[in-house]
């Protein structure tokens, strides 16, 4: 079985998928980008239009069985970017690619960047609708004790397209702001003053202010300046233009160990931020028109803000708790007077990308009543019109919604209804209506494509719908759609065989600590075998073969003989299936591996199970 999300999705050898990254489908034009959990390549990204032969594989950004954990970066220009890390389970060690596509295979590469963590990529966006992507993102150093630092980036796409423009002080970015044709970010580093920057997107309009503290954080834009966190002689608000002018004190919050608990919200009426003392856990609510004199404060009886919020329409709604109550729905527009509980209703949706989503003048969230069900709900801002958009169950029942989705005016979520999971249209002054009786993963999100809702059910097909039972109906079923990987190319470390269906990697281990990399030869003449040197051109240590044992037993086999004594790993990736099998020779060990159900003859989901 396989499913769709966005972020993560790692699947077993047995296909199972693994859900954990919520947002399910990311828009690309009249396209949306997923993540499938293919039983061959893991967790990589596809395309969809909402039909089967608009349904494919982008690429293997990640090869082996749990393929990658891919977060979207940017959209720019009809591009999608993507922070793309292998499974850790696969591949130990914390390392960060960027990605980028525009929805085709041949649009889908690795920009030339360091690869670094993910913590220091940080997008900034482009100054016009035609220019390139600007944004932060690691450098080398050339310093063999600290490996990269931190660089103001453009790109358009391409790898000859992407610059590094101006190397920055600093090695984790902390937040960016937009602020008229300019962008302005923040950088920190350990035991340094950080650093305010604002650029235009070149290097000789890039300006530095060095801020004299050791931290800032929770940017944010009012009144064409940004607003920001710093930390000095206690937690303090600063104000800050475009143009480079010295930042401005706005108020004292706290003491040394006074902490942020939300960061800025720049709002219709003002600024809002939430911070808490170290000797109590109580939350305090702070609001800023910009000024000294209009930054305090709020007298109000909140106890904690909860981190399920979102800014729509000027408007920042939360959820937080007063003295010995429950959590409630609140909202604020910055001010005093637009700051205040809404309904006995706890925002839910903690794992959603987007919490609260515009609908009609107001909001679509999911909120958890005092009876334990969540549902959607819809806010416009006030007491009386924050009201629940439907009841699954006739009678009291236990019933909750794991995704949101407004679209052309109406909610639709994956929601439990007592007897299983499907999808639900919810709309207001309306009974909610169930558009499948199929059931699929309880936190599968939904998307858009080609003008139609689609999302993929427990069994790993995609649907497409137009909103209505009727037009309800099963797309294609991803187990079976062959990832049709692009075939092997040599290289100094990669034995190509089987007519480039195979793609062959070994590493040799000492102690299981110190790696030696090893280079391939092909035997003369064979397409089936070749071997493998590490210290010297003569003195080969591994030698592998790939037979096609198809008219035998419907497999290709693999062969591996060790001439060391060291750990060997080998992998053999086969590009119709998409499997990467995985061979390990224990240290001291003389024993050969043979392998005869190693890849199918064809492409065939049955393999996998």
């Amino acid at each position: 079985m396989l499913s769709g999300v966005a972020a993560l999705v790692a699947a077993s050898p047995a296909g199972a998928a693994t859900l954990a990254y919520e947002r399910g489908f990311v828009e690309l034009g009249t396209r949306a980008v997923f993540v499938v959990g293919h039983p061959g390549t893991g967790g990589e990204p596809w395309v969809t239009d909402g039909t089967a032969a608009g349904t494919f594989l982008l690429a293997e950004l990640h090869d082996g069985w749990l393929g990658s954990i891919l977060t979207p970066f940017a959209e720019n220009a009809g591009r999608l970017y993507l922070l793309a890390s292998p499974d850790l389970r696969q591949h130990p060690g914390e390392y960060t690619d960027l990605w980028v596509t525009d929805g085709t295979r041949a649009g889908t590469r690795r920009l030339p960047l360091p690869t670094s963590s993910i913590g220091q990529f940080v997008a900034l966006g482009a100054v016009g609708p035609d220019d390139p992507l600007l944004f932060v993102g690691p450098r080398p150093t050339g310093d063999p004790v600290e490996d990269f630092g931190l660089g103001l980036w453009s790109t358009d796409g391409t790898p000859e397209g992407t610059a590094l423009l101006l190397a920055l002080d600093g090695d984790v970015p902390t937040g960016a702001v937009r602020l008229g044709d300019r962008f302005v970010f923040a950088t920190t580093e350990l035991g340094h003053p950080a650093v305010l920057w604002s650029t235009d997107g070149t290097a000789a309009g890039t300006v530095r202010r060095d801020l004299g503290v050791e931290w800032v954080g929770g940017l944010a834009e009012l009144d064409g300046e940004v607003l920001f966190f710093a930390g000095a002689e206690g937690l303090e608000l600063w104000a800050a233009d475009a143009a480079g002018s010295a930042p401005r004190l706005l108020a004292g919050l706290g003491g040394p160990e006074t902490a942020p608990e939300v960061g800025v919200h720049g709002l219709a009426g003002g600024a809002f931020l939430a911070v808490r003392e170290p000797t109590s856990p109580r939350h305090e609510i702070a609001l800023s028109d910009g000024t000294a004199a209009g930054t305090a404060v709020l007298d109000a009886p909140v106890r904690w803000v909860s981190p399920v919020r979102g800014e729509v329409g000027g408007r920042l709604w939360f959820g937080a708790t007063a003295d010995g109550g429950a959590e409630q729905l609140w909202m604020s527009d910055g001010t005093p007077g637009g700051t205040r509980r809404l309904a006995d209703v706890e925002p839910s949706g903690a794992h959603l990308a987007a919490p609260f989503l515009p609908l009609g003048g107001g909001v679509a969230f999911l909120g958890r009543t005092p009876d334990g069900n969540v549902l959607p709900w819809f806010s416009d801002g006030t007491r009386a019109g924050t009201v629940p958009l439907g009841s699954l169950c006739a009678a009291p029942c236990e019933a909750f919604a794991r995704s949101l989705l407004v679209w052309e005016g109406s909610v639709y979520a994956t929601a439990f209804d007592g007897a299983g999971f499907s999808v639900w249209r919810f709309d207001r002054g309306a009974p909610p209506v169930r558009l499948t009786d199929r059931t699929v993963e309880p936190r599968e999100e939904l998307g858009v494509a080609g003008g139609r809702l689609v999302f993929t059910d427990a069994g790993g097909f995609l649907w497409s719908s137009d909103g209505t039972p009727a037009g309800t109906r099963p797309v294609v079923d991803l187990n079976l759609v062959p990832p049709d990987l692009p075939p092997c190319v040599p290289d100094a470390l990669t034995l190509c065989l089987g007519g480039g269906r195979f793609t062959v990697h070994a590493t040799l281990w000492r102690l299981g600590v110190e790696s030696f990399a090893t280079y391939p030869r092909r035997f003369d003449g064979s397409d089936r075998a070749g071997w493998f040197w590490s210290f010297a051109p003569d003195n080969p240590e591994v030698v592998v073969k790939v037979l096609d044992g198809t008219p035998v037993n419907g497999r290709w086999w693999v062969f591996v003989g060790t001439l060391t004594g060291f750990t060997v790993e080998v992998t053999v990736r086969d590009a119709v299936s998409g499997w990467t099998a995985a061979y390990v020779k224990p240290e001291g060990s003389t024993e050969g591996i043979l392998d005869l159900d190693a890849f199918p003859g064809e492409y065939d989901a049955r393999f996998f199970w």
